[in-house]
């Protein structure tokens, strides 16, 4: 559900915990402006939905919204981003299991003052959600974070590749940390880890440098029930 704010009034009238019955239907991801009578609209908006979780641990996803954005969960702030086409991540920890108000305030003002781009723009100054929102339930453990780099060979035929990872779960968890390469397993350590941790492997056995396809993952990766 959507409705504006021209009066910038919504948090002092309670939208964070839910918008007025008023409040139309407005499909996601789309932008504002493509709204009867809402072309040239510059300020705030609300945007509410019901999200469903199946775990204590959950990341949403936020791919694009335009321009500043204040993040609502049953009432609660739990996030901020600035920068339209820049995607940003919130992650929620200890939350219920089941139904969920999620709530945001969305402002495409500008202002020479102190924001970016200025008002004074060779391009439509749009408003909305312009890209997909996901919602993931998190298990036990899991990687939140990753990267790959490599070393080719003198004969540039192959390579030696080297994973940096970064693991957080819930609580104490015992599971092997595992690599591979198409369907073969190229790396495995058996790690315990309570809250957070790092991993950095040895560089791996060289592969071929075409075309290179790794996949890792920290197993039990179940939801709880």
């Amino acid at each position: 559900r959507f409705i504006t704010d021209e009066k910038n009034s919504g948090i002092a009238l309670g939208y964070p915990k839910g918008l007025p019955s008023e409040a139309a239907q407005m499909p996601v991801p789309s932008m504002w402006n493509n709204t009867l009578g809402l072309f040239h609209y510059e300020g705030t908006a609300w945007y509410e939905t019901e999200i469903i979780t199946k775990s204590p641990t959950v990341a949403l996803t936020f791919e694009a919204v335009h321009n500043e954005c204040e993040v609502y969960l049953d009432g609660k702030k739990i996030g901020y981003h600035y920068g339209g086409w820049n995607e940003f991540k919130i992650y929620v920890d200890g939350i219920t299991r089941g139904e969920h108000k999620l709530v945001l305030r969305v402002n495409n003002s500008l202002n020479i003052a102190d924001k970016l781009p200025h008002p004074y723009t060779d391009w439509f100054n749009y408003g909305g959600i312009a890209r997909s929102v996901y919602l993931l339930n998190i298990a036990d453990a899991h990687i939140f974070g990753q990267r790959i780099s490599y070393e080719l060979d003198v004969d540039k035929k192959s390579a030696s590749v080297t994973v940096e990872a970064k693991i957080k779960t819930r609580g104490t968890v015992s599971a092997p940390f595992e690599i591979y390469f198409g369907d073969e397993l190229i790396y495995s350590k058996q790690m315990t880890v309570d809250g957070e941790a790092e991993i950095k492997t040895k560089p791996l056995t060289t592969m071929p440098s075409s075309v290179v396809c790794l996949s890792y993952s920290l197993v039990p990766m179940t939801l709880p029930k």
